[in-house]
């Protein structure tokens, strides 16, 4: 409960310098959005995305699972039990 106090007091200080710094605004051109959308549209047209989609899901599900089993290793590790 106190701890909860401090980080309140250190959180409503920090909001309060946060609140001196002035509104930042900027627009984006449409037509070099169109650009981007143009560029896009040729790439896919080009690119297979079917296949380079499933080799994304892969990499993403192996790099998952990798993390994973580090995580449980490192657990696994911690219980002094084992």
């Amino acid at each position: 409960m106190i701890v909860e106090g401090l980080i309140t007091i250190v959180f409503d200080l920090v909001m309060l310098l946060l609140d001196l710094i002035p509104d930042v605004s900027f627009t984006i051109p449409a037509d070099s959005v169109a650009a981007l959308v143009d560029f896009f549209h040729i790439i896919f047209y080009v690119v297979p995305v079917s296949t380079v989609l499933a080799i994304v899901s892969a990499s993403a599900l192996i790099h998952s699972f990798r993390l994973i089993v580090s995580f449980v290793k490192t657990i696994w590790n911690l219980l002094p039990f084992v």
